[in-house]
């Protein structure tokens, strides 16, 4: 094959990924408010180029740390152009379609034309692939960097390390470490044949990681005094927040077995081990040392991080992006290894179409439009009245009212769901201490709480959500997840009648059959407060009802 047909085929399997990625993100692509859930975990890219947020926004500065500094850079560049949901969107289709090509560029270098088809097609295919480029967040780059180690290491092309670890560092951290980990178990499996050539990549390797753990230590050495130190894995294991019924379903953590169980237990993926161990035993299943290396990689620091829960960031980090990989290219290799086998071409494309026919049939239920998007219009009435008030007001309400805020109204919150993350200990106390706040202001007898949040926090708005204002529909039902429920039932309990269930006239400013939207502080003739404090000018005086 000739250099100019590899790359219009290469551009054929882009499309193909692009166009499945169209069909997967379609109802995201065509309607503004439905976007991938976790973009609410990024409200820093919608502070870019603009003066909206508070320049203390807690939140927004905790999203910018928890973002590689690959992404965010693509993100402020981008949103020069286009608002950064449709720019996640776009990063989304590009991605999956650049993985695509890139999947049959590396297979056919490594398999041939057949085998790089084969391992492109599985991979725009295989399930839940797309979640890691919906979205457009740093885990996209993981996929396509292993393969690359995966290339580097099969062509022994060493010096490929020096890019693709110090980029992982920066463009995915987890990235560095699971590919300095391949390199390594992939150099002392070469041992017993070659040992005396691997001193020359080794001491690459090294080179690779020392500039790969100066990118990451950079960031991670000495965290923000806002962030704190990573609360130990003892203490997140005795956290609520983290179990189901809190807001991180993390824990408990599945075993080894349950965690690869769940990938390769798929029928097709069963089916292609059968037909192979019976065609090709007697020759091999088509495993490479490089295999073998990421199965070490991926089981030793799987269970590593287990161990060292959120130290190593979450476990399973270390298994699925690698057993994608994995299964596309052990895929490829030995469904191309059986066609080959049989005689004549038209054999060979009839058999190929009938295993792609098979999968597709298989793989038919995780292949579904609207996939990895989350319908948001139902906050959109809300944002669109506060994306009108003036620039640095600070927001306050149910965290889960407030997690739309900074992205549909580019406006800041004291604090939200999606935000409240347990495993940083300093600004999770102070999340914390907000949270309970926000409630203690909500379900009060009288409007002090509520003036507290004004005073200590500057907050100017609080949402109201109208049918959480009565004791009898908070007895009995999960308003918030634990243990933030379980303060709520304890607090409302000694209230008669909330103060908020009749909010002063004059300081509501919006209202909708669901909510209020109030104007701080309230001046109230029973508040110990500031009884010569008033609504925020042009804030109360605007009448949205």
């Amino acid at each position: 094959m000739t250099r100019i047909q590899k790359i219009l085929w290469a551009w054929i399997f882009m499309l193909m990924g692009v166009g499945a990625a169209v069909y997967l993100h379609w109802p995201a692509l065509t309607n503004p408010l439905v976007y991938k859930s976790d973009v609410r975990q990024s409200p820093h890219w919608s502070a870019y180029h603009t003066d909206s947020f508070r320049e203390d926004d807690l939140i927004v500065r905790l999203g910018a740390y928890n973002e590689s500094p690959v992404q965010n850079l693509i993100y402020y560049i981008g949103t020069y152009m286009v608002d950064m949901v449709t720019l996640g969107k776009w990063i989304a289709v590009i991605s999956y379609g650049l993985i695509a090509a890139l999947f049959f560029w590396l297979g056919h270098s490594m398999l041939g034309f057949r085998g790089g088809a084969i391992a492109s097609i599985f991979i725009t295919f295989f399930p839940d692939q797309f979640e890691y480029c919906a979205g457009g967040f740093s885990k996209m780059w993981m996929i396509p960097l292993i393969l690359c180690c995966v290339y580097f290491l099969e062509k022994k092309y060493w010096y490929g390390l020096f890019f693709i670890m110090p980029f992982g560092a920066a463009a995915y951290p987890v990235c560095a470490v699971f590919i300095g980990a391949v390199a390594l178990f992939f150099l002392i499996l070469e041992i017993p044949e070659n040992g005396e050539k691997i001193l020359r990549p080794l001491g690459i390797l090294c080179i690779a990681s020392v500039l790969a753990v100066t990118v990451l230590l950079i960031k991670y050495l000495f965290p923000p005094d806002y962030i704190g130190a990573l609360t130990p894995g003892y203490l997140l294991r005795k956290m609520p927040e983290m179990y189901r019924g809190g807001m991180y379903h993390y824990l408990p953590l599945p075993t080894l077995t349950q965690e690869v169980t769940k990938h390769l237990a798929h029928p097709f993926i069963l089916f292609s081990a059968v037909v192979f161990l019976i065609c090709l035993g007697h020759k091999g299943t088509g495993w490479t040392r490089v295999m073998t290396a990421m199965v070490l990689a991926s089981v030793i620091f799987y269970l590593i991080a287990r161990i060292m829960f959120m130290d190593l960031y979450q476990p399973n980090r270390y298994t699925r992006y690698s057993i994608a990989v994995l299964l596309a290219l052990w895929q490829a290799r030995n469904w191309d290894r059986i066609l080959a086998l049989l005689p004549w071409r038209i054999v060979q494309t009839v058999a190929l179409v009938s295993m792609l026919c098979l999968g597709g049939y298989l793989y038919k239920d995780t292949f579904r439009i609207g996939k990895d998007t989350s319908p948001r219009e139902e906050w959109a009435p809300l944002n669109r009245f506060i994306a009108t008030l003036p620039d640095k007001i600070l927001v306050a309400g149910h965290p889960k009212y407030m997690d739309d805020i900074p992205i549909q109204a580019r406006r800041s919150v004291l604090c939200n769901y999606k935000m409240a993350h347990p495993w940083y200990s300093k600004y999770y106390a102070e999340i914390r201490q907000r949270t309970l706040a926000t409630f203690d202001a909500l379900y009060a007898g009288d409007f002090e709480p509520a003036n507290l949040l004004f005073r200590k926090w500057g907050v100017t708005h609080l949402v109201v959500v109208k049918r959480y204002m009565s004791n009898s529909q908070i007895q009995g039902r999960k308003i918030y997840v634990n243990p933030y429920n379980e303060y709520i039932v304890k607090i409302t309990r000694k209230v008669r009648e909330f103060a908020f269930s009749n909010p002063p006239p004059e300081n509501i400013v919006y209202e909708d059959k669901e909510l209020y939207v109030i104007a701080l502080p309230i001046n109230d003739k029973d508040s110990s407060g500031d009884k010569s404090s008033s609504p925020m000018p042009g804030s109360a005086g605007e009448d949205n009802r």
